[in-house]
């Protein structure tokens, strides 16, 4: 990790200050000049480099924060870093369409089907023994934070269960279909969190979770691709049970 010292900043012209600076810091960001986990100036010191006000200055990096271009650190190495990009830009656009009510629970569902499908038929005859000792830790794992938790009726989603799912992405090997893949997952927790908080867990759910590991294991693609629909299927319609109740 490295501070930046050189001057790589140019001085804006105060038409449309705050967003001249997040472009001109994105375009460093893409360049390479300003890699992840380089730490910008402070605010002041970038004020003065742009020749503007910190107001500008605050804009662009709240603006950059909400993208996933950088991250602000608290502490005694605080500061504000630039971040390794993924996909919370895509992520935040698609809630604010579902903020709006233009993404519904079926559009999200179908989209997850269509995309976990095309992963599974591109990466099962990809996946390595590492990548299945992975899901079948994340099985594991996620068993014993369910029996942990004494009342079956409350059992919350912990976040090992939904992170099967982004384990199964990673066996395509390709890296559009995990941005595009973590950024849908996201937006099922989001839509959770938002209509249906009060969703619980059941033994069904990994029974689920291990029919699919089941059949990517013996490599059969048909009776894989048919537990995840039928998974993600019955994810939707616990989801909408939990709303009504709200």
């Amino acid at each position: 990790m490295k501070t930046v010292q050189k001057n790589l900043f140019t001085p804006v012209t105060p038409k449309r200050t705050f967003e001249d600076i997040s472009e001109q810091i994105k375009g460093l960001i893409y360049s390479k000049e300003l890699h992840p986990g380089d730490r910008l100036p402070s605010e002041r010191d970038l004020a003065v480099r742009f020749h503007v006000g910190r107001m500008a200055v605050r804009e662009a990096l709240r603006i950059l924060e909400e993208s996933g271009f950088i991250y602000v650190k608290q502490g005694a190495d605080g500061g504000i870093y630039v971040k390794k990009l993924d996909s919370t830009g895509m992520t935040k656009s698609l809630t604010d369409l579902i903020k709006i009510g233009n993404i519904s629970l079926q559009d999200i569902t179908e989209a997850r089907i269509a995309l976990e499908t095309i992963i599974l038929e591109t990466g099962i005859k990809k996946i390595t023994k590492s990548d299945l000792a992975e899901l079948e830790t994340n099985i594991q794992s996620s068993e014993k934070l369910l029996g942990e938790q004494a009342d079956p009726a409350g059992k919350r989603m912990p976040g090992d269960i939904v992170n099967f799912h982004v384990l199964l992405a990673k066996v395509s090997k390709n890296q559009l279909f995990k941005y595009f893949h973590q950024s849908l997952v996201d937006l099922s927790y989001f839509y959770i969190r938002q209509f249906a908080p009060e969703l619980t867990m059941s033994n069904s759910h990994m029974e689920e979770h291990k029919a699919i590991f089941d059949a990517v294991k013996s490599k059969d693609l048909e009776r894989a691709k048919k537990a995840l629909r039928d998974h993600l299927i019955s994810v939707a319609k616990n989801i909408t049970k939990a709303m009504k109740s709200v």
